[in-house]
């Protein structure tokens, strides 16, 4: 697969597939600590793009999904989002709440985004996502943890959704999505297939992988269900 997205390389990025459980992932890919060279400054996720229909589309559909964990969150709550981006979805939770503390989590954010966030009151953490635990999701602190579209991204999805256990108040919830392997979509677009995003989705997950990915970190799943993704499919046409 190539960069087509933002031709940050012109190697073409291998994914395999597990022999044993069939899994899709990333082979070879880049270490860590360099993972921040995959994101650069213009890219769709943390640039400025107030006028970008794709982002207003993205962060539309995200919030109709999560308005109603939002406004039973009691006051006081704390919501994290790993994986924030350009901020626009904490944004519009800030504009719904002005009662709760709002974490962004990002390998990178830009300087507006930053400022903005900061003058929401909305804290900003710059790190690689697998780190999140030496940053801010301290034991039994947190109400709500967004992951919309990142846990491809992780170096270790399976360590970070434990850590996320651990962080969670007694009923908290963590909501996550993430393109669908086996979904229609990529069996019509085949190499054209948004989801692929290479070279920064890392591993790409079936439903029922997910499932075992949430039962193995201890997390008891509440909902499963499929949604459309329509950002998939503008990077797709």
């Amino acid at each position: 697969m190539k960069d087509w997205v933002h031709s940050t390389t012109e190697t073409p990025v291998s994914y395999v597939s597990c022999r044993n459980c069939s899994h899709v992932y990333q082979c070879p890919r880049a270490k860590i600590e360099f993972g921040y060279l995959l994101y650069p400054a213009h890219n769709v996720l943390i640039a400025e793009n107030s006028i970008n229909l794709v982002i207003r589309i993205k962060n539309w559909v995200q919030f109709r999904r999560l308005s109603s964990l939002v406004s039973d969150l009691s006051h006081d709550g704390k919501i994290v989002e790993i994986g924030a981006g350009d901020g626009v979805l904490l944004s519009i939770v800030r504009r719904r709440r002005q009662d709760v503390q709002l974490v962004g989590v990002d390998i990178a954010f830009s300087a507006s985004t930053r400022k903005r966030l900061s003058e929401l009151g909305i804290e900003t953490i710059t790190d690689a996502i697998d780190s999140v635990d030496d940053v801010c999701l301290s034991p039994g602190s947190t109400d709500l943890v967004i992951m919309n579209q990142s846990i491809e991204h992780l170096w270790e999805p399976q360590r970070v959704l434990k850590i996320i256990k651990r962080t969670l108040k007694d009923h908290g919830r963590v909501v996550v999505s993430t393109p669908d392997y086996d979904g229609y979509d990529r069996k019509v677009w085949q190499h054209y297939w948004g989801g692929w995003y290479a070279p920064r989705h890392l591993n790409l997950f079936t439903r029922s992988e997910m499932i075992e990915l949430f039962r193995e970190a201890g997390l008891e799943l509440v909902q499963v269900r499929g949604l459309v993704a329509p950002v998939i499919w503008c990077h797709s046409l």
